[in-house]
């Protein structure tokens, strides 16, 4: 396949500081006779007139590498905020490689000033890369967000950047969906004790409080955790237990419309 990429390896290195991975990464999209070959290959394909369905060979293989170097760079780790280290990797890297495989000209490849003077169609592809990734990176957020709720505070900034993607790709009711599924699966059930029940609540309700302060999403969202909490004897003696604990005052205070 003309337009392979690695996926493993050197590429993933999370401890880069700029966000672009290790040195296989830079071999592949930064420079050296990859650029060259694509360049060949890209004018080759617009003398056939070809282009068009290089274009979408392109983008499903950019999107399948950014999903995967998405999940092993940022899945499960929680304490630092990775949306914009990788959006400026994705300018840095990803977009010079667009350039080199699907526009003439020698110049493209180095320019500096890539982004100021790109063409509309490169804008087009830098918004594409830029949306897909935020809806990536929010969907895997979604997927782990009981165990960030768990985590929470500790893991702010996995939330900060939950919300700043959701800003873009509004992707609210799938956290309704996908929390409530999970609270059902890992929390709403027999083998917990109502206390564990009850403190995964209250860290529920800073988490989302924070994730979105209009308070919508933690009221779709809590109504099954109350509703639970009212099929069990011991709830009514669990919360005036838990209530003599300062750092449990959310309990006190508003759920959305309701307490």
């Amino acid at each position: 396949a003309p337009f392979a990429m690695e996926s493993g390896g050197e590429p993933m290195d999370t401890d880069d500081e700029d966000g672009g991975g290790g040195g296989g990464l830079r071999a592949l999209w930064g420079g050296g006779p990859a650029p060259v070959q694509l360049r060949r290959l890209s004018e080759a394909l617009r003398g056939l007139r070809w282009m068009p369905l290089a274009e979408a060979s392109v983008s499903a293989m950019l999107q399948a590498h950014l999903r995967l170097s998405l999940r092993e760079r940022c899945a499960g780790r929680f304490e630092s905020c990775v949306m914009e280290r990788q959006l400026d990797w994705i300018d840095a890297s990803v977009l010079p490689w667009v350039s080199a495989a699907l526009e003439s000209g020698a110049d493209q490849w180095r320019a500096r000033d890539l982004l100021t003077a790109a063409s509309a169609p490169l804008k087009q592809w830098r918004a594409r890369l830029r949306f897909f990734f935020m809806q990536s990176l929010a969907g895997m957020r979604i997927a782990e967000l009981f165990d960030i709720l768990v985590d929470f505070p500790d893991s702010t900034p996995a939330l900060d950047d939950l919300h700043a993607c959701l800003h873009h790709t509004h992707q609210h009711a799938d956290i309704v969906q996908g929390l409530g599924e999970a609270l059902e699966k890992r929390l709403l059930k027999p083998g917990a004790e109502t206390h564990q029940i009850l403190e995964v609540y209250i860290g529920m309700i800073r988490a989302l409080r924070r994730l979105d302060p209009s308070g919508l999403t933690l009221d779709a969202v809590s109504e099954r955790v109350r509703a639970y909490l009212k099929l069990r004897p011991d709830t009514v003696k669990q919360i005036v237990t838990t209530l003599t604990d300062p750092d449990s005052s959310d309990l006190l205070e508003p759920v959305g419309g309701g307490a």
